[in-house]
């Protein structure tokens, strides 16, 4: 009797461990069937133009390269991301398949390890198993995974995971090796994107959950070196927006509208998790009708503060008996704070997807614990609340596999954001330079002019339109947009890479009108704003050879061949120098 009772222990325990990973191999084959389309993606002339495909930086693994990755901003700062892009395009170039793949395998290596966190802070696998689901197939991590420079989330998110589960580690064994560790890859997430600062806050949520005392001046110093990395790096991200160029002022608002703003975002971005079907890339600033706001943005405030003002009544009054309940609210607060445009405008759009990756986190537990009490509840209608889920689940899986077609490549993104939003001058901008590199001249005109009209202040649609009217032969207007471009930018240099490719592109104009010290000059400018620019370098080398200056001619293809030694026009220069020399 007793080996027969031992043994349908042993058989229910090995049950029971096995079911925890086939839970976790459903929601990674389902996660898989959802992204299929992302594996066929292209790169976008979207955040991954500056990120990959315009910067020379990722293209060449020199020491002098990786150096200016560590320590200077590329659309902000998130070297350890661009490392990898950069391992990437040594190898495959501008063939996305691999870039793709690898922010499909980092999303699963993710979904592996929040499983396992939740499962190590709450002992339920069904309830880790809603969480992970959810976060696997929700349509608004569509732009986080999709989109091969949100690399710098995935990474960052990936390394957030490694350092949280270390730390409960810690907590649960009072080990300092686990410590220590967390601290490693909270640093490391840092170095991928500055989104991972809330940990450091996220980590005393943790204590709470586990009923560590976190007023125990013990526990109080352990977070320390947390925050200390929390506020270096949240410097360095400040100092890098603004060398970027980030830093969106729209007309008309005030600190007061930025305030409802946030408030509008706190509840908005629920909503988009709950309810994921209009989404979008990038959210505009609302127009305000005489000097106000929409309505909504004035109920969402005051839902955001009734939040708060519930929660802290609760745990006063010990009245939400769950900690999970309050541990979601204030994950989800603590990890989206920071994105809700109060601190910083930042960027033309009040709300962007990939910003919900790690906040969701916080209102899937907060689902998932609701949804297990509620089947606990109702054991007699389980089977049609299961039923109910797998039609939501399949649900999900169809909205995720075409949001992922709408970011199979940039025409099918901007055409769906300019059907949504008409008059939206970014994306028709973005739009305008598909036209133009697919020679449909007319097409990018007209979206670069009607960009202009929306906002003349907007400087970006000028650089494009200057290229048309170039291809156009219409020298006079191509010279009169570059120069207010470069006027525009040259003392605040947003995108330098644009900059640089400006004065290159104004210097080519300058040289064919056979006025080549102002040439000269535009090439120089070129140079340094980007030292690793090939084109201007060969023009001029071209000015060199013109003027029988073989020497200097060959000295600057050759530097041009040292950063890219693929560089075709350098080697052809380079032999017209030496032909001419020898003559």
């Amino acid at each position: 009797m007793f080996i027969k009772t031992n043994n349908i222990n042993i058989g229910l325990y090995t049950s029971n461990r096995m079911k925890k990973y086939y839970y976790l191999i459903f929601i990674l084959a389902i996660t898989i069937l959802a992204y299929i389309p992302a594996f066929h993606a292209g790169l976008l002339q979207w955040d991954d133009a500056p990120f990959i495909i315009n910067n020379s930086y990722i293209k060449n693994l020199s020491f002098a390269n990786i150096k200016y990755i560590f320590t200077n901003s590329i659309e902000g700062y998130h070297p350890l991301s661009l490392l990898t892009i950069a391992i990437e395009y040594y190898f495959v170039g501008l063939s996305p398949f691999l870039y793709h793949f690898n922010n499909i395998l980092l999303h699963l290596i993710n979904i592996i390890l929040l499983y396992f966190i939740i499962v190590k802070l709450t002992k339920n696998y069904k309830i880790s198993f809603i969480v992970a689901l959810l976060f696997a197939i929700n349509p608004i991590h569509v732009q986080t995974v999709a989109q091969a420079s949100e690399r710098r989330g995935l990474l960052m998110a990936m390394f957030y995971f490694i350092s949280l589960f270390y730390y409960i580690n810690y907590c649960i064994k009072n080990n300092k090796k686990a410590y220590y560790l967390s601290l490693l890859f909270f640093i490391l997430s840092l170095f991928s994107n500055g989104r991972a600062i809330p940990l450091s806050i996220s980590i005393i949520l943790i204590d709470y959950l586990l009923n560590r005392n976190i007023l125990k001046k013990k526990i109080i110093f352990e977070k320390l070196p947390f925050i200390a990395l929390a506020v270096i790096f949240g410097i360095i991200s400040i100092y890098t927006q603004k060398l970027t160029g980030y830093g969106y002022k729209p007309e008309n608002f005030t600190y007061i509208d930025y305030f409802f703003i946030a408030g509008y975002n706190y509840i908005q971005y629920i909503i988009n998790l709950l309810l994921p079907f209009n989404l979008s890339s990038g959210y505009p600033y609302p127009t305000k009708i005489n000097g106000l706001l929409p309505s909504q943005y004035y109920i969402y405030i005051l839902l955001s503060i009734s939040i708060f003002i519930l929660l802290l009544y609760s745990i006063k009054k010990k009245l939400l008996k769950n900690k999970l309940i309050i541990f979601g609210i204030l994950f989800y607060s603590i990890n989206i704070v920071l994105l809700l445009r109060l601190f910083s405008p930042l960027t033309e759009n009040i709300m962007e997807d990939h910003y919900s990756y790690i906040p969701s986190i916080g209102i899937f537990l907060i689902v998932a614990f609701i949804f297990n009490s509620f089947v606990k509840k109702n054991q007699n209608i389980k089977k049609l609340i299961y039923s109910f889920s797998l039609v939501i689940i399949s649900f999900l899986i169809v909205l995720t596999y075409q949001r992922n077609i709408v970011w199979q490549n940039t025409m099918s993104l901007l055409n769906n954001i300019l059907q949504k939003q008409p008059n939206r001058f970014v994306p028709l901008n973005n739009r305008g330079y598909l036209f133009l590199y697919s020679d449909k001249y007319t097409k990018a005109l007209t979206d670069f002019n009607r960009a202009i009209k929306i906002k003349p202040d907007y400087i970006d649609p000028y650089y494009g339109r200057a290229r048309v009217y170039d291809e156009l032969g219409q020298t006079k207007n191509a010279l009169f947009d570059y120069n207010r471009f470069i006027e525009s930018r040259k003392e605040k240099p947003n995108n330098f890479i644009q900059l640089s490719a400006a004065y290159n592109n104004r210097g080519v104009i300058n040289a064919r009108q056979r006025n080549y010290k102002k040439a000269y000059e535009d090439f120089s400018n070129s140079i340094r704003l980007n030292p690793n620019f090939c084109d201007p370098l060969t023009n001029q080398a071209l000015i060199y050879l013109i003027y029988n200056n073989t020497q200097k001619t060959i000295e600057l293809c050759d530097k041009a061949i040292e950063i890219n030694p693929k560089y075709e026009e350098a080697y052809n220069i380079k032999i017209m120098a030496i032909e001419k020399k020898s003559e």
